[in-house]
């Protein structure tokens, strides 16, 4: 955004294009759907809304990708910076968040499945 001054439609095209943003469906959609005249705001809600449906996103990512489409394209080059600076910070607040979810119930999952196997085992013999 700081360097090149291009428009959102251009960089939403250029990231959609881009290998390493591939699991992030709704960009693909918001990039056609402005493509074919939609506003970006509404255009970005629309496709969030649909593809995170299908990526498991928990609902407080996914009120926070809508929170930051509200805010690109809205105010200067500098206030969408700092929008995604904000929404940076917020998203490794989450991802921090969904990681030590992981290891907390990640190890319960495991025992539970092994003694599961175990349970179901002795019942067979």
């Amino acid at each position: 955004m700081e360097y090149r001054a291009a428009p959102i439609a251009r960089i939403l095209a250029d990231a959609a294009n881009r290998e390493e943003y591939r699991c992030l469906p709704f960009l693909k959609e918001c990039e056609r759907l402005c493509r074919e005249g939609t506003e970006f705001p509404v255009a970005w809600a629309q496709a969030v809304r649909e593809k995170a449906k299908g990526m498991d996103l928990s609902e407080r990512d996914a009120k926070l990708l809508l929170s930051f489409g509200c805010g690109v394209g809205t105010t200067d080059v500098e206030g969408q910076l700092a929008n995604c600076t904000l929404h940076r910070k917020l998203f490794e607040q989450s991802l921090q968040a969904a990681r030590e979810d992981k290891d907390k119930h990640g190890k319960l999952y495991l025992k539970l499945g092994l003694l599961s196997g175990i349970g179901i085992s002795i019942i067979l013999l």
